[in-house]
């Protein structure tokens, strides 16, 4: 892969319409070009075997190398297995009616990532150009090479079984037990101040993902000249887990608060101070320190990890149904997502009273104004609402009607002579509603491209809602 870059600046132009780089009257001095090339090499072997129609095998190894790693680990071996029963097709299955399609997969397999490595990464360069007082100077990238990095290594263990049951094939489904292990996750360290801010890539340890895959669909009434309707669901359980971390623990701060990464826990889970209500006698924020004590002392020393609360799922998955009768069709699509958390940046600054030139919501009136208030904000005080607090991490579970379409498709009999094929005409609503405890849209946690940099899925910040549409259409063939 090569990457070509050129920035040309200049002034002083004929005027507006000759204005290329050849006609200008001057060229600046910050006009540059420059070039990249990653290299990526690789050894494939492959192995498929099929027996009777019932059983298969399939093998491969791979031999990879990339520019990109470390000159001490730039290659890596890689490699899968995979088979599958068709049980049904077995003599002892003949008799059992109920069951037309039975398949049993399973397979493992390891693959190579180096896409967190940026370009050149692996090499400590210099850089010229400045001054040291009139003198010539260089200084080492801000990047210092780990000649030992190498390949993050994934791990994919999957176990299914794939059905078809009753007569028609009316209950068609899957179920899937996998577990994915990351190896060897890439991290850019940034180093102590005291060493020169430089950052670094190393391999950091690894980190486990498994759960279970459950798809479903039913036809609960099949007439090709009457009433169809059929329904389908599917869900994914998810299990997270840091296994092991080179360093005791990482901290990766966003737009409002931090994250962690330590053994042992769920990856990104939220580090931030407990907020622990209001005081009813003087409105003052009340906190629980690193011991658990209720102090109105705001420290960020005072940050621990939420354990069980973190920007990633239990479960998320959709169900819905399709119908038809006479020419017409409805659908329906809903999808959720449950047990994730969000930190709501966006419903703080709306109810901070301290940051006065925004705008606020009504609920920014409801605060602490007299001993015995509960249920309220804090007083309000020209510091505002601490930020780095549990007090807008919210629950970001939702259930959203997703998708609603009503069709009527014309008869044969009504385009006779017509010279056109078929006709439907159909109304859809995109994003009928969502129904969420959480304060603004639960699907937009990284918020609008206005958002600050941030750990993905973890802060909400100018997040628009999703558009709601109604849109009338025909699809015609002729």
């Amino acid at each position: 892969e090569n990457f070509y870059r050129v920035s040309l600046s200049g002034r002083t132009f004929p005027n507006d319409f000759q204005n290329t780089q050849n006609l200008a009257g001057a060229i600046d001095q910050d006009s540059f070009s420059d070039r990249s090339r990653i290299t990526r090499t690789g050894l494939l072997g492959v192995m498929n075997y099929s027996y009777d129609d019932k059983y298969t095998l399939d093998a491969y190894v791979r031999r990879d190398g990339s520019s990109l790693a470390g000159f001490d680990n730039q290659y890596g071996t890689f490699f899968g297995v995979s088979g599958s029963w068709d049980i049904a097709k077995e003599s002892f299955m003949n008799s059992v009616s109920a069951v037309n399609s039975l398949l049993l997969s399973t397979s493992y397999g390891t693959l190579g990532d180096d896409s967190v490595l940026t370009t050149y990464s692996n090499f400590t360069s210099i850089s010229t150009g400045g001054l040291y007082g009139a003198n010539p100077s260089a200084l080492p990238s801000s990047t210092i090479a780990n000649p030992a990095v190498t390949w993050e290594s994934n791990e994919k263990i999957n176990i299914g079984v794939a059905f078809e049951l009753f007569q028609g094939s009316r209950l068609r489904g899957k179920v899937d037990y996998f577990q994915d292990t990351r190896k060897d996750f890439i991290f850019n360290d940034t180093f102590p101040t005291e060493s020169g801010s430089y950052n670094g890539f190393n391999n950091e340890g690894d980190s486990r993902v498994s759960g279970w895959e459950i798809d479903l669909n039913y036809d609960i009434f099949r007439d090709s000249d009457g009433f169809n309707l059929s329904v389908f669901a599917n869900v994914t359980f998810l299990d997270y887990e840091i296994t092991a971390l080179g360093t005791d623990e990482q901290i990766q701060g966003f737009s409002g608060g931090q994250v962690i990464l330590r053994e042992g826990l769920e990856p990104f889970t939220y580090y931030l101070v407990r907020y622990a209500g209001v005081d009813s006698a003087n409105g003052d924020a009340l906190y629980l320190d690193v011991d658990g004590n209720v102090t109105n002392v705001y420290s960020a020393q005072n940050a621990v990890a939420i354990d069980g609360k973190s920007p990633l799922p239990e479960f998320f998955g959709g169900f819905g149904l399709r119908s038809s009768f006479k020419g017409f069709d409805l659908s329906a699509n809903f999808n959720y997502s449950y047990g994730n958390y969000i930190f709501n940046q966006q419903s703080l600054s709306l109810q901070d009273a301290s940051n006065w030139r925004n705008n606020k919501i009504v609920g920014a009136t409801n605060y602490w104004q007299q001993p015995g208030d509960t249920n309220v904000l804090q007083r309000p005080t020209v510091n505002g609402i601490e930020s780095g607090t549990t007090q807008f991490l919210q629950d970001a579970s939702y259930l959203a009607f997703r998708n609603l379409t009503f069709g009527y498709t014309f008869s044969q009999n009504a385009l006779k002579n017509t010279g056109v094929e078929s006709i439907r005409a159909y109304l859809q609503v995109q994003n009928l509603a969502i129904w969420s405890g959480f304060d603004g849209n639960p699907e937009v946690g990284v918020g609008s491209s206005e958002n600050a940099a941030t750990v993905g899925n973890t802060v909400y910040i100018n997040g628009y809602p999703q558009v709601q549409s109604f849109s009338f259409g025909m699809d015609i063939n002729f």
